[in-house]
């Protein structure tokens, strides 16, 4: 892994070249076509959620419509092979969440997240918030934490499947903690929710905007939020590593990525729409609203931040596991 972590910083250098040398008449017309963004979640994530509201802003400055195609399944593992196996011609790319970094340490794949792949853009970092049903009585996360630990392998969560953030962050408290949980996974995270709602699964990890809207109608009661500092997003809910779980700490981002080979000038040109629609008034509401925070910057910095990513999960899967 180290080996391949260091011909990737290498690549990055190579990468910043190439986008200087490839024609810039490529550029200028660039996109002539549809483009195509593979989404690894299902419809109504919090993935899915920006890609849609940052297309609209592509397609306004382009006149190309942008093409979000939801491919979930498998910890996301399915929609990434699909883009791995992608034509490099830039028209078709990828938006991933945090946990891609997680394929190498939890799944067989046939791709390599640190070669096979160009980085884009890191776009926004998101919190996640302990949700659980109303009905159980739990007002904190320390709550469900100590029913947990005395009743073990009774209280279940939804998860958007191994190597998800829903996973992880439940994962990471079971293994902080030794409450013991059972996981039921899901492709669907709107339809995990509706299960926890209903009794069938006791809690879940959300997007400030996803459970907000649930929690506002007294149907799922936010117990906890995965980062270390409050979220103005969320007021009132505390971080978990406040009730009791010190040095908790597990939140996702979303980025843009394309299959290895893209031309440079595709890269330059797709990273600067994300840089120029991310600061305008309306992104900054849009992020306020769904509880995210931004964080788009040039194609090296999520380049490295991927490559630290790497590292950073597997030792997180490591403390879930115990080990």
């Amino acid at each position: 892994m180290q080996t391949r972590l260091k011909r990737y910083v290498a690549g990055l250098a190579v990468l910043a070249l190439s986008i200087g040398m490839v024609g810039s008449s490529f550029a200028q017309a660039y996109p002539q076509r549809p483009v195509t963004v593979i989404v690894p979640t299902g419809p109504g994530s919090l993935a899915d959620i920006v890609m849609r509201y940052l297309a609209t802003g592509m397609e306004a400055k382009w006149g190309q419509q942008i093409i979000v195609e939801n491919v979930p399944g498998a910890g996301g593992t399915i929609g990434v092979a699909k883009l791995a196996a992608a034509s490099p011609d830039g028209y078709t790319l990828g938006f991933v969440p945090a946990n891609f970094t997680t394929h190498p340490h939890l799944f067989d794949t046939t791709y390599d997240v640190i070669e096979d792949f160009v980085p884009i853009s890191q776009v926004v970092g998101a919190p996640t918030v302990l949700y659980a049903n109303s009905a159980l009585g739990f007002t904190n996360a320390a709550d469900l934490i100590a029913f947990a630990k005395a009743n073990p392998g009774q209280l279940s969560y939804a998860s958007a499947g191994k190597g998800s953030i829903t996973y992880l962050a439940a994962e990471l408290l079971r293994g902080m903690t030794g409450a013991q949980f059972t996981e039921v996974p899901y492709a669907d995270l709107r339809l995990a929710s509706l299960d926890v709602i209903s009794g069938r699964v006791g809690f879940t990890f959300l997007s400030i905007a996803q459970g907000e809207q649930y929690a506002a109608n007294n149907k799922l009661v936010a117990l906890g939020i995965s980062s270390k500092l409050p979220n103005t997003s969320a007021p009132g809910v505390m971080p978990i590593a406040d009730q009791g779980v010190p040095g908790y700490d597990i939140s996702s981002w979303f980025g843009m990525i394309g299959p290895r080979g893209i031309p440079g000038d595709v890269v330059s040109k797709m990273n600067g729409a994300i840089v120029e629609i991310t600061q305008t008034p309306e992104f900054a509401d849009f992020a306020v609203k769904s509880g995210v925070d931004l964080i788009a910057g040039t194609p090296d910095e999520f380049g490295s931040a991927l490559v630290d990513e790497v590292t950073k999960f597997g030792d997180l899967i490591g403390v879930a596991r115990g080990q």
